[in-house]
């Protein structure tokens, strides 16, 4: 009676610790054998009304580990407003990725973070336009295909206050292979209630081909995400952006999304 007691708590206190872990964290993995869903819903809007988009797009991270996970997402985009664009490119715009995150260090007692990854992309399945295409106006190529590496590394502060920086690779393969983009991200993220956390940052990306007038392509834009916890497994969340420079072009424009959280 005594052992079926013990094991009953130890299974209800390794539940209770697999829960605590906070699925919004930038560094978040999924224990072994659990999932996480990642649905996010997306709409971008050009100032100048040149342009309108949507993309949807739904993302499974497997625990094979409790530090290492492959992911899969799936995503399709269209154009709300675009009048040079019809048929099947307008509506339908599918696009998958593949990859692997590892948390190389995550150590309580330091307060280091360090998780490295790697995907194989095809398609667009970002709204940030990474590298830039078609003097800055977002194209979505269900043919592109690309593999990317990045690097993350934080260190927490107190507990709820994480500061960070990623490096990430982008390399286009293909019929129209091309050189590889370069992006920095520093960011922050801040638990501001039990529920409520925010995670906020810079982004820059350079692309190391040229345009024809022998010009770079560059980006940087702002971007952050609200997110509200409705249990310890599950948060719903208002993300958004804010292109202020692109080159080759000068379009202003911003992204407001949805997304939902589940871990199990």
């Amino acid at each position: 009676m005594k052992k079926s007691l013990f094991v009953l708590t130890a299974a209800l206190l390794a539940g209770t610790a697999a829960s605590a872990a906070d699925i919004n964290s930038p560094f978040y993995l999924p224990t072994k054998g659990g999932f996480l869903s990642d649905t996010n819903g997306i709409y971008q809007n050009l100032k100048n009304g040149l342009r309108e988009n949507m993309l949807l797009s739904e993302d499974i991270a497997y625990g094979v580990t409790d530090k290492f996970a492959v992911t899969g997402t799936i995503a399709d985009a269209w154009y709300l407003d675009n009048p040079g664009v019809t048929g099947h490119d307008r509506y339908d715009n599918p696009a998958f990725d593949l990859g692997v995150k590892y948390n190389l260090i995550d150590c309580p007692k330091s307060r280091v973070k360090v998780q490295v990854g790697a995907n194989y992309t095809q398609g667009t399945m970002t709204m940030i336009p990474f590298p830039v295409l078609n003097d800055g106006l977002l194209t979505f190529d269900h043919h592109s295909k690309s593999f990317s590496g990045f690097v993350k590394a934080g260190f927490e502060v107190q507990e709820g206050f994480l500061p960070y920086v990623t490096g990430t690779v982008v390399k286009p393969i293909g019929k129209n292979e091309e050189q590889p983009t370069y992006i920095g991200r520093a960011g922050v993220y801040k638990t501001l209630t039990t529920n409520l956390s925010a995670d906020a940052g810079v982004d820059y990306a350079w692309s190391s081909a040229t345009s024809g007038d022998g010009k770079h392509g560059k980006v940087l834009a702002l971007d952050g995400a609200l997110n509200y916890k409705l249990s310890e497994n599950t948060s719903v969340g208002l993300t958004g952006s804010y292109v202020l420079d692109v080159k080759p072009g000068d379009y202003d424009y911003y992204t407001v999304g949805l997304n939902f959280k589940w871990a199990f």
